[in-house]
């Protein structure tokens, strides 16, 4: 219409013509139906008065397209109509949207929901419920369970197809957009908050599905943890009166004040997500620095990093070699920092250290007390390149006293956990202690034996790199005995290979056994044809097993 378009004489011509579209729109169905409302939609004056009737009919219509098997983006240009005519709110839609979010059409349910936090943000309007906002958690997060577990097509159940990879990358790009975007997290952090949504993100390239309609939706997931750590939420108080104070109030419709004033603050589950993201999957220090810092100095009220933090720090300090990072989690751990000014050494002492670990041994703290372990390995352990190290035995000492005391004792709860048990054989074969690593050996396995536990498959590949290792180097050296030494390494690989396949069938697991031949070829363990004979009778064997 004309520039005119609120005149009366023009309100009365729209007036006119809008009830007989809605006489029309009421006649038809499907197809027909929406092309019709979009028509109508695009004849509207500005600031028309709206009318009930034709909120009504456009809310049946877009039920009707969710009902239906409409052409793709039905719902979206439906949808887009119905504002550009009325004023729809959060609740008027959210029996639609929950339908469609049921029936996995994510993308299209996402559309709207995405219009609604805008309008509650910008203009005022009431933000979609929490209910609706915890069943699209709820079916996104099964929707990538089936996506990550691709499992078996079986009656009345969805399947795993590139068809659902699009929708569920759609939708994902949306609350992608809104958290970037500062309009999210809706609700505070002691409630559901947006953890999920984090972790689906930082996780999304792992899903590994090859669809290349999702493309955009793909690399607008990918931009979006990197630029929401650039503007986390803050919740600083918009009435504190130094704000107050100033020409201009903080505005929620203003994306700086959204996150300096407005949204509710993360909780300690998503800064430690974040922190993982930052050191694990895009290995960036200054990222990692960054959340630290929010977390500490800008949030209100600030968080400590707790020992869920620090062993975080500590694991990823450990796969990345960085020891100044170590050192700090090792002390955030022990003495939870004040927000005001961190203290942390630059050097600390091995006794410093194994204090550290008799700390978390009495806290039974498993993840510190791994990341402990593999910190030793890697910088203070004594072997052939640190001569003045920490012995192994003061460190495996404390988890398994048997070992020094060469006599039956009590394993506590936590040196059985079989994270404790992989990074301490890794310590002692790191020692280059043939003795110690096969009597830490021994020891796994009789309590496995005991406690009816499978040994865990990462320990053995642990246990046969180290004999394969050992192998190898005695036969570098020119002795008479050099090659017998490497014979009796390989007749112990082959006789601990077989106990684990016999342990391992009377288990319903079936670890990667395969593997593990694999390496004694890769490793060049097979060199004399009995051997050779043995591994491949066992090849055929485990054709049968099922992985």
């Amino acid at each position: 219409m004309s520039a005119d378009a609120g005149s009366p004489a023009q309100l009365k011509i729209w007036h006119d013509v809008l009830h007989t579209y809605l006489d029309v729109l009421e006649a038809c169905r499907g197809e027909e139906a929406w092309l019709t409302f979009e028509s109508l939609a695009s004849l509207a004056p500005p600031h028309a008065h709206e009318d009930p009737r034709l909120l009504n009919i456009g809310l049946n219509l877009l039920s009707q397209c969710g009902n239906e098997d409409t052409a793709p983006g039905a719902v979206r240009r439906v949808f887009a109509s119905l504002v550009s005519l009325s004023r729809p709110v959060a609740k008027d839609t959210a029996r639609t949207v929950r339908k469609l979010i049921l029936m996995n059409r994510l993308s299209d349910a996402m559309y709207i929901i995405d219009w609604h936090i805008r309008q509650y943000w910008n203009h005022g309007a009431p933000p979609p419920s929490r209910g609706l906002m915890h069943t699209v958690m709820i079916q996104m997060k099964t929707v990538e369970q089936v996506l990550r577990m691709r499992p078996p097509p079986l009656p009345g159940r969805f399947t795993a197809t590139p068809g659902l990879y699009a929708e569920y990358a759609a939708a994902l790009a949306i609350l992608g957009t809104l958290l970037s975007e500062n309009y999210l997290p809706l609700v505070p952090a002691h409630k559901e908050d947006i953890t999920w949504l984090v972790k689906h993100l930082t996780h999304f390239y792992t899903l590994d599905y090859d669809v290349p309609s999702a493309s955009d939706a793909q690399a607008s997931i990918y931009r979006a943890v990197p630029e929401f750590l650039h503007r986390l939420p803050c919740g600083r108080d918009p009435d504190a009166s130094d704000i107050k104070a100033r020409s201009s109030l903080p505005q929620p419709s203003c994306q700086a004040d959204r996150a300096e004033f407005f949204l509710p603050v993360l909780s300690e589950r998503t800064y430690n997500v974040l922190v993982q993201y930052a050191l694990q999957h895009d290995e960036q220090p200054q990222w990692c620095r960054l959340v630290l810092e929010h977390m500490v100095h800008e949030r209100n009220p600030p968080i400590v990093p707790d020992n869920v933090t620090a062993n975080i720090l500590l694991q990823q300090a450990n796969k990345r070699h960085m020891h100044d990072l170590a050192l700090h989690a090792l002390e955030w751990g022990a003495c939870p920092l004040s927000p005001d000014e961190p203290s942390v050494p630059t050097e600390m002492s091995s006794q410093r250290l194994l204090a550290h670990l008799d700390d978390a041994i009495r806290e039974e703290n498993i993840f510190r007390i791994e990341g402990l372990i593999y910190h030793f390995v890697q910088s203070w352990l004594q072997c052939y390149e640190r001569p003045d190290g920490v012995p192994a035995m003061q460190v495996l000492g404390r988890l398994y006293p048997q070992l020094r005391q060469r006599q039956a004792s009590h394993i506590s709860r936590i040196a059985c956990d079989p994270r404790i048990f992989t990074a301490s054989l890794y310590l002692a074969a790191r020692s280059n202690r043939k003795g110690l690593t096969l009597r830490m050996w021994q020891l796994m396995k009789d309590h496995c034996d005991v406690a009816q536990q499978m040994v865990a498959p990462e320990s053995a590949t642990v246990f046969m790199n180290y004999l394969a290792h050992a192998a190898r180097r005695s036969k570098k050296h020119v002795q008479s005995n050099g090659d017998g030494h490497a014979q009796q390494l390989c007749r112990l690989a082959l006789q601990e290979y077989a106990w684990l396949l016999e342990h391992w069938s009377t288990h319903d697991q079936h670890p990667p056994a395969r593997m593990l031949v694999d390496d004694i070829y890769a490793l060049k363990l097979s060199d004399s044809p009995r051997l050779r004979r043995v591994i491949d009778a066992t090849r055929m064997v485990l054709a049968d097993t099922p992985m």
